[in-house]
């Protein structure tokens, strides 16, 4: 059959998880495993996770997980890295694994304080670099969560774009 894109493949094997052909699904997945490139080959050990996990198969999912998080930690990609570490904590959560799950906790917060998480995404997606960076803004817990939302959109009315961020506290 024809090659297809590796996000194809990721994409259309979810649509296929969706529709509940998990067969058809690991075989797209696994064309991901089979490529040469070591991003695919991660993205391919996580895509098969997440199917093992949909089907609540966590301790399949594990070792997928942990290859996934090998190879991008090998590649410096951080925020799949990132990604993949978050999966293994739900997965070792749904497992009571509770050693392995603090290690990857600590992990994912170190990841998280690196300042070069949110720069990654400006530069790949947003295809900007700022002429300085500025230290990430920290300080000690208050005893809520935080959650905020950035949104953008151009203002055709102004000739220009409005940024704004959108949060919500909430108080435990």
């Amino acid at each position: 059959g024809a090659r297809t894109d590796v996000i194809v493949n990721h994409e259309y094997g979810f649509v296929l998880v969706r529709l509940g052909d998990l067969d058809g699904a690991a075989a797209h997945f696994s064309r991901m495993l089979a490529e040469k490139s070591t991003v695919s080959q991660a993205r391919g050990h996580r895509s098969m996770a997440l199917r093992e996990m949909y089907r609540g198969r966590y301790a399949a999912a594990i070792p997928r997980l942990r290859q996934a998080v090998i190879i991008n930690t090998t590649n410096k990609a951080r925020v799949s890295e990132y990604r993949d570490r978050l999966y293994l904590v739900q997965a070792y959560r749904a497992k009571g694994m509770a050693q392995p799950l603090g290690g990857e906790l600590d992990a994912v917060h170190r990841l998280a304080l690196d300042a070069t998480l949110a720069p990654e995404w400006l530069r790949r997606l947003g295809k900007v670099e700022p002429e300085r960076w500025l230290p990430p803004l920290s300080g000690e817990p208050w005893g809520y969560r935080r959650r905020a939302r950035l949104g953008a959109r151009f203002v055709h009315s102004k000739g220009r774009s409005l940024v704004g961020l959108r949060m919500t506290l909430i108080i435990t």
